[in-house]
Order: structure tokens, then sequence, then C-alpha cells
């Protein structure tokens, strides 16, 4: 595993969520994930089918066209273990132009026998 990888799985990883695409989601994340949403819960949400709910329904309203900008992507790796952390500058087109959000995210990511896996997120606002 080497930054590259790391990176280039990433936004893959994250295209996934945004194209509403579950089954790439699914082989790029961990069964047993743990991730912290301000904006869903202020508790740990566990496993993935949440997600599949949420990608299902578009939650992110990116079906009319969205651009992902990582800011300050830093990625450490530490032996089979890699933590990305970044803020995340999304950009929606909506039937009023284009929105933006922006979110500091860290990701938590393995290299299993079936390939990099993500097993933690944790979301906080960013401001503007």
């Amino acid at each position: 595993m080497n930054i590259k990888q790391v990176e280039q799985f990433l936004y893959n990883h994250l295209k996934s969520i945004y194209d509403g695409d579950f089954d790439t989601y699914k082989r790029t994340t961990s069964e047993d994930l743990g991730l912290y949403e301000w904006f869903v819960s202020p508790h740990r949400i566990d496993g993935i089918d949440f997600h599949r709910f949420m990608m299902t329904n578009n939650w992110a309203k990116t079906k009319n066209g969205y651009n992902i900008h990582l800011q300050d992507l830093r990625i450490q790796i530490y032996n089979n273990t890699a933590i990305a952390s970044y803020t995340l500058l999304l950009s929606v087109i909506s039937e009023n132009g284009i929105e933006h959000k922006v979110i500091n995210e860290s990701r938590v990511i393995i290299k299993t026998k079936e390939g990099l896996k993500v097993v933690h997120v944790h979301k906080s606002p960013a401001g503007k």
C-alpha cells in the first residue's frame, strides 16, 4: 500500500457514495464500519445498511451532477493501515445553480485479502 494507491482508492470510494453505487461502496467498505456523521446523529452508526437506504434514495442530491475536491488531503500509512484526513468540498448542481457543502473527514483504511476497505469514518463541520 502506498500513498498513490490510497488516494486513488479514496476517490473511487467517495465517487461510489455520491454516484449511489452501493455495489462499489460495499466492496470498498468493511461490513463492521463505524462512523460518526454529526448531521445525522450524535451517536456512532455501525454497519453499512444505513448507507444502503441513504444511497438508494439519493440523500446527497447529486443525480444532476457533482464535483469532489479534497482540500489539504493528508494520507498517513502504518503497515496495513492508512488514515486519510481532508476537507471535502462537494459541489452539487441543483435547481438553484451550484451549491457547496464543506465537511472535515477522516477515513481509516485497511489492507485486507480482498483489497483496501474503509473501516472507520469521522465527519465534523468545516464551517464556511
